[in-house]
């Protein structure tokens, strides 16, 4: 059987709506200025949270097992206090990211703005802090299932700081 023409035309009617579909879609993308962007960011960040706060609550578990020794004491107390500190940042910044999509006024996002990236700015160097501090105490661990943790925490702690740096107030 011999398809029609028109076949082709309805074809490439739709892969050329679909692509513009896409690319408006792209550009809402970049600046994050659609709803679906805030629940990817708001959800990617929620997800990091939770996962600090299981750090937290592993590394307690591994202070408990680790009184004998003060060093590996000492070591597991610093990475829960750092898994402790980074769910408190990522909470802010989380919280920081909803108020901001959730003002309607044009005039108030404009001028929150300029405070709420220096904030997310500030919540990413200090990650970025708790990255150095966490390689220290990966050295410092002699405890393998210590450091496994740490070195999760440490790629998790890398991959928040890149989510803070990567938003894009509009």
């Amino acid at each position: 059987m011999r398809q029609p023409r028109c076949t082709y035309k309805r074809t490439g009617l739709a892969i050329m709506a679909m692509l513009t579909f896409v690319m408006s879609f792209s550009k809402v993308n970049k600046v994050m200025g659609n709803q679906q962007n805030l629940e990817t960011v708001y959800s990617s960040l929620q997800t990091q949270e939770k996962r600090f706060v299981n750090y937290d609550q592993d590394f307690v578990g591994f202070t408990i097992s680790g009184q004998t020794v003060d060093t590996e004491y000492e070591v597991a107390s610093s990475l829960e206090a750092m898994a402790s500190s980074a769910s408190g940042e990522v909470h802010a910044a989380r919280t920081l990211v909803y108020v901001y999509y959730s003002l309607s006024c044009v005039e108030d996002r404009s001028r929150i703005k300029p405070l709420v990236q220096e904030e997310l700015s500030m919540y990413s160097h200090l990650l970025s802090l708790g990255v150095n501090k966490t390689n220290i105490d990966i050295a410092t661990t002699k405890r393998p299932g210590v450091a496994a943790e740490a070195i999760n925490m440490r790629d998790d702690l890398r991959r928040t700081k890149d989510t803070l740096d990567s938003i894009i107030l509009p």
